[in-house]
């Protein structure tokens, strides 16, 4: 039986992804404010590279403000991005004409596979 490779995140959502989580725990609502604080966002030398290569085009854009939250969406099957605000991903891609694929949202959470569900679940007391 043949493997189907997973395609690779794209490297502008890896970096929303990134920069989001980083705004987030340092309790900012943008890139721009957790860089003028002056706080240290603990990223590895790598995640703050990708970060900083699209730091003017993706980055700088997002925000997780209430009431005003911008975030990046990517499509696996046509490797398209594009910005969204509030409210969920399109059920259907409708980044590029056609395409079956299903958009996945920057700094949402992967959704629970009945696995991992029981996996995580809390030992009973004693």
């Amino acid at each position: 039986m043949t493997e189907v490779a997973e395609k690779p995140v794209h490297p502008a959502f890896r970096a929303a992804e990134i920069a989001l989580v980083a705004i987030a725990k340092n309790r900012c609502e943008t890139w721009e404010e957790l860089v003028r604080t002056g706080v240290e966002p603990r990223l590895t030398d790598e995640q703050l590279a990708l970060v900083r290569e699209y730091e003017q085009s993706v980055v700088s854009f997002l925000s997780v403000q209430k009431g005003a939250p911008v975030t990046l969406t990517w499509c696996k099957e046509c490797d398209k991005v594009a910005f969204i605000g509030t409210g969920t991903v399109p059920t259907k891609c409708t980044l590029t004409l056609g395409c079956v694929g299903k958009a996945v949202k920057a700094g949402a959470p992967a959704p629970r596979t009945k696995a991992a569900a029981t996996d995580e679940a809390p030992a009973e007391a004693a």
